[in-house]
């Protein structure tokens, strides 16, 4: 694989991944939630969780990528 499609498939794979892991965390948190009459996640903690995933997914694909094709 070239370096422009590695960082192009990063790119795509970034948003995915973070929007999957933050969406589990929501589910996983209103099931206890709603099993223990507690708050539901808000829609800020839920962005900030995206964030969050999607901070931690550049540095992996930022890493991957530099040990792959700088290494």
């Amino acid at each position: 694989m070239s370096l422009p499609v590695a960082i192009i498939v990063g790119i795509i794979a970034i948003p995915i991944y973070a929007y999957f892991w933050a969406a589990i965390f929501r589910w996983d948190n209103n099931r206890k939630a709603k099993g223990n009459k507690l708050k539901l996640m808000r829609k800020s903690t839920f962005y900030s969780i995206f964030i969050v995933q999607a901070i931690g997914a550049a540095i992996c694909v930022i890493l991957a990528i530099y040990i792959s094709y700088f290494k």
